[in-house]
């Protein structure tokens, strides 16, 4: 046996490979934290645009068949609740259904 094979065999590889491993998991949660953070971040954004720009967005989300009532929509607009329900329910989206 040559010394280097002496050194292989003294070397425990599998115990030396453990700290990549749990490194390997440490990026793959960091990974999926990341992932939860967008979707949280995407939500809130779309939350932030419907607040922002209201008319067009109850435009766009305007259901098939439904007519849009221009009159109704302006005074649902002038009320802070509207603005605070979309708050809450993005909210609530954002973190995982619990309520605000």
């Amino acid at each position: 046996m040559t010394d280097i094979q002496a050194l292989l065999a003294r070397l425990d590889l599998p115990y030396m490979a453990r700290p990549f491993n749990g490194m390997e998991q440490d990026r793959k949660d960091a990974a999926a934290a990341i992932r939860e953070q967008q979707e949280r971040v995407a939500v809130l954004e779309k939350a932030l645009h419907h607040i922002t720009n209201p008319l067009k967005w109850e435009q766009d989300n305007l259901k098939s068949g439904y007519t849009f009532n221009g009159q109704m929509l302006l005074t649902m607009l002038d009320n802070p609740e509207y603005y605070k329900s979309v708050a809450r329910e993005a909210l609530r989206t954002a973190n995982g259904g619990k309520k605000v």
